[in-house]
């Protein structure tokens, strides 16, 4: 489903939240809004697509940066202990000016989060027992946090080869125009790469992150036409299906991996 069937969009009140404003919505008090935070929103959307056209043209993935530090244990305590109405009420008092848009933005991140906060316990039949995050369960938290607090992360880990899809999905809901942003983006790079050397070729790791960024993107005659321009190959509508019994042929592999085989 496209982002903007699913959840309403205000690119101006993304961007601002975008820099870090749920760090103050968990941590309560004031919400304040600096002039940094306003400078930081203006950059985003060109600093996104610097980062794709970074990605696409450079010969090999960046080297994997260290990771922040993060407390899992703090966030979670904060995020149970929220009284959402009242930190809607405070965000509208700091910002009045963009408080609706960042009062549904504020409501989706929290919503998202408290949705994937791993359960405490399970019943047995001797009563509920405590369990434990998993190693996995954290992490995906984490992931999920970091690309609400900074959507750039998704770009970043993208340009690295470890861009996850539990993190597009995030930006997607969080962020419905910037994720659309990035793909129309991704689409401008692709073809203006694909006419300076027509004979370009993603790698295989390269194709596996842009398949990720797309993997919500259903098959319309717009992405067949955006493929067709980027790779000289035809929509997927209009390849012949080939013999059952060949799982090696053209009809098994992906759009990237056709591209690559040429």
């Amino acid at each position: 489903m496209p982002a903007d069937a699913a959840f309403p969009q205000d690119p101006q009140a993304e961007d601002l939240f975008a820099q870090g404003l749920i760090k103050q919505v968990l941590a309560g008090g004031k919400v304040r809004i600096t002039a940094e935070m306003r400078h930081g929103a203006e950059r985003l959307r060109p600093a996104i697509r610097a980062s794709l056209r970074r990605f696409l043209r450079r010969d090999s993935l960046e080297g994997e940066r260290d990771l922040s530090e993060f407390d899992y244990n703090e966030q979670l305590e904060q995020l149970v202990r929220l009284d959402p109405e009242q930190r809607m009420a405070e965000l509208a008092a700091g910002a009045p000016g963009e408080a609706s848009g960042l009062l549904v933005i504020a409501g989706r991140a929290l919503q998202y989060l408290k949705g994937i906060v791993p359960a405490k316990a399970r019943a047995t039949l001797l009563g509920p027992e405590s369990v434990p995050p998993s190693d996995f369960q954290r992490y995906k938290f984490r992931r999920a946090y970091s690309v609400i607090a900074d959507p750039m992360d998704v770009f970043r880990d993208m340009n690295e080869g470890n861009l996850s899809r539990d993190q597009v999905r995030t930006i997607k809901v969080i962020y419905p125009s910037l994720y659309d942003e990035a793909e129309k983006m991704l689409f401008m790079e692709l073809a203006e790469l694909k006419a300076v050397d027509p004979g370009v070729k993603l790698t295989r790791d390269k194709a596996r992150q842009v398949e990720n960024l797309w993997l919500t993107r259903a098959w319309t005659p717009e992405l067949g036409r955006a493929m067709q321009a980027a790779f000289n190959q035809k929509p997927p509508e209009e390849q012949k299906p080939a013999p059952l019994g060949n799982h090696n042929d053209d009809a098994s592999m992906t759009p990237f991996q056709r591209a690559e085989a040429r």
